[in-house]
């Protein structure tokens, strides 16, 4: 009761489309819940690339990042 290769190969293929299908659905939900948040809270474009961004990678990673390309800004500033 073996299988033969080409039965092995259709069904990693059957599964590899499955997968990409799930994936084409999730793209579709995350995309559409994303949109639904823009208009629930009114964003605008500069929310969008600004604070937007900030929320979603929490304020304290974004002050520390600051505070690090600010140093980072100095130290070339003083070498030239």
């Amino acid at each position: 009761m073996t299988r033969s290769l080409e039965e092995i190969q259709a069904d990693k293929k059957r599964l590899a489309e499955e997968e990409k299908e799930a994936l084409k659905a999730h793209k579709k939900d995350a995309i559409a819940e994303v949109k639904k948040l823009i208009v629930e809270y009114k964003l605008t474009k500069g929310d969008i690339r600004g604070k937007a961004i900030k929320q979603l990678m929490g304020e304290w990673v974004c002050n520390s990042v600051e505070k690090w390309l600010e140093s980072l800004k100095g130290r070339i500033d003083c070498q030239t």
